[in-house]
């Protein structure tokens, strides 16, 4: 019975799976599938008809690809044609484009030659008018104006206002935008280094052995490089140093003949607030002591301002470097290093002559200007904001002064400043002066750099007239007065003698015939060497003396001479003058020691 009841359990399992099987499929509908089935042919259909339409559209471009391949092909064999008969033209005409490409060339070379030489004509041209032009300055004494350009930092390279476009010219954009152009004597590029500085003002320093005055300054606005010129590095010493060095040099060239002593002596000062301070003062109160500008005989002077006697440029050195320790400076926002005074550097010359008994006297100032600065960009206070007004105000009234000599007035207002009243006897006449402009390339700067130029545009229009020499001879005394008339009352008694005896007897050369019988001459080495040697019009007188009495003509009998050894020593010696030297005398000199004719005549004397 169990397994009965579990065969009839299987079989109605098995129903069951059989009705659910059958209830899970799906009921397909033949309308659907009908519906189904023409979508699809629709489809298909579409498909073909795309086909053949893209088949038909390949067979065009097939047929129209071929056209163009002929078509290239016709081109191609072309353009062989072409180049086939350009290369047999140019083989053909190769001579002939030869000499055309020759000819192209010359002239060329011709144009190029051509611009050149008006080149190079135009640059003569414009050397030779500057030249002439610096020569008529000089004539009218007119203060020499030199432009140096500082270098830009690294980062004011791109903020450049200031060019160069030919030599002397300075070009500006201001801070409108407009450009304007400046002349002077010669403009220094930011590249210059002091040595090529010095180079042209190295005559101007040394004149003053010859007794000048010369007064060289810088002026410029605040870090223009200034102190940098008149004073620089070690590495590279600026115009202060090289201009003593040159002038010792001069000196020792010149003490070699003899004839040339020098005293030397320097004062080193600076103007602080309107008050001179003593820079080579031993103590502090010293250097704060009150010192005032006087006028004397030998121009403007400073009494109680120490003098130091220096005798080589080691020295000179010394008291610049104790000079510069003293001297009062300070931080700005414009400079690290910004002076807040006038220093001035002046060197007194006194030279003689011991032959011509002449005396120069020469100076030389070189002056390092504190900066012109505006206080907005400065940045200074307190103390520093005084120094910055005085140092204004002493500037401004330069520039009145230097506006007064340009426009030739009758006052010109050297007493409003300190520093003006010192440079009194260099900004008027008789005076060599020269001044530095100096001036910052970059845009920011460009108000104070167009101040700086018109300043030293108006000093370059101030005529000093020229220079002369501050010198002075010595007096005869009574027995070199008397030698002298003796000697000239000697010399024409020889003459009216030599005159007598039917002899002519002309300035410089006595002609002698065949048949002269001279007298014996004078002693004149006696008075020679009885006369006082160091005077030039004695020695002049002897030589010319000497020089008529034994001086013949070459184209006549042999020359006459004497035996005495005082005359050949006399005569030896002034053969050896620096006078005789200097006029070629040496070469003219006469026979010393009887001819075959004087020596009869002299033994018969």
């Amino acid at each position: 019975d169990m397994a009965k009841e579990l065969e009839a359990t299987r079989a109605k399992a098995s129903a069951a799976a059989r009705a659910a099987a059958e209830a899970a499929r799906p009921k397909v509908d033949a309308k659907q599938l009908e519906n189904r089935a023409a979508g699809l042919q629709a489809a298909l259909d579409k498909e073909k008809r795309a086909s053949a339409a893209i088949g038909a559209s390949r067979s065009a471009l097939y047929s129209g690809l071929g056209a163009v391949r002929q078509q290239l092909g016709s081109e191609k064999k072309s353009i062989r044609e072409s180049k086939d008969a350009i290369t047999a033209i140019i083989k053909a005409n190769e001579a002939q484009v030869v000499e055309m490409i020759g000819q192209l060339k010359k002239r060329v070379q011709r144009k190029q030659d051509a611009i050149s030489g008006v080149v190079e004509k135009y640059q003569r041209e414009f050397k030779e008018r500057k030249r002439l032009f610096n020569l008529v300055q000089e004539l009218r004494g007119n203060i020499r104006v030199l432009c140096r350009v500082r270098p830009a930092l690294d980062f004011e390279k791109k903020d450049i206002a200031v060019r160069l476009p030919e030599e002397g010219t300075v070009e500006l954009t201001n801070v409108n935008g407009r450009e304007k152009q400046w002349e002077f004597d010669h403009v220094f590029r930011s590249n210059a280094t002091n040595a090529d500085v010095f180079a042209e003002v190295a005559d101007l320093c040394t004149s003053i052995l010859d007794g000048y005055n010369v007064c060289i300054f810088a002026y410029g606005q605040t870090g223009s490089g200034k102190t940098h010129t008149m004073e620089g590095p070690p590495s590279d010493p600026g115009v202060n140093f090289r201009a003593l060095e040159q002038l010792f040099r001069n000196m020792e060239e010149r003490k070699r003949d003899g004839e040339w002593t020098f005293e030397v002596q320097v004062s080193l000062l600076e103007i602080y607030n309107e008050q001179i301070r003593d820079l080579l003062a031993d103590c502090k109160a010293k250097q704060k002591a009150k010192l005032e500008v006087k006028a004397s005989k030998h121009g403007m002077h400073v009494p109680g301002l120490t003098m130091v006697a220096v005798a080589d440029r080691k020295q000179v050195l010394k008291l610049m470097t104790l000079g510069k320790k003293n001297r009062t400076v300070a931080a700005t926002q414009m400079n690290a290093d910004s002076s807040r005074s006038h220093s001035m550097l002046s060197t007194y010359v006194v030279a003689r002559n011991s032959l011509t008994g002449e005396t120069a006297r020469g100076k030389l100032h070189l002056i390092d200007l504190a900066g012109s600065e505006r206080v907005s960009k400065s940045g200074v206070k307190g103390a520093q904001l005084a120094e910055a007004t005085n140092i204004n105000k002493s500037l401004s009234a330069l520039g009145d002064v230097i506006q007064a000599r340009a426009n030739k007035q009758g006052h010109v207002p050297f007493r409003n400043s300190t520093l003006t009243y010192l440079l009194q006897d260099s900004l008027s006449a008789d005076s060599k002066t020269l001044m530095f402009v100096q001036v910052s390339p970059v845009g920011s700067n460009a108000g104070e750099t167009q101040c700086s130029l018109n300043f030293a545009a108006r000093a370059r229009q101030v005529e000093l007239g020229r220079a002369s020499k501050h010198t002075s001879k010595r007096k005869s005394s009574a027995s070199s007065t008397r030698t002298t008339c003796k000697l000239r009352s000697q010399s024409r008694a020889w003459r009216e003698e030599q005159a007598g005896s039917g002899q002519v007897v002309k300035s410089s050369t006595l002609i002698v015939g065949p048949a002269l019988t001279l007298s014996a001459p004078p002693p004149v080495a006696q008075l020679c060497f009885a006369a006082d040697r160091s005077l030039f019009r004695v020695r002049h007188l002897v030589e010319d003396f000497i020089m008529r009495m034994y001086r013949t003509d070459p184209c006549s009998t042999p020359a006459c001479g004497v035996d005495s050894p005082s005359a050949k020593r006399s005569y030896t010696a002034l053969r050896a003058s620096p006078r005789a030297r200097a006029a070629g005398r040496r070469a003219r000199a006469p026979c010393l020691g009887p001819g075959p004719a004087a020596a009869a005549t002299l033994a018969a004397g």
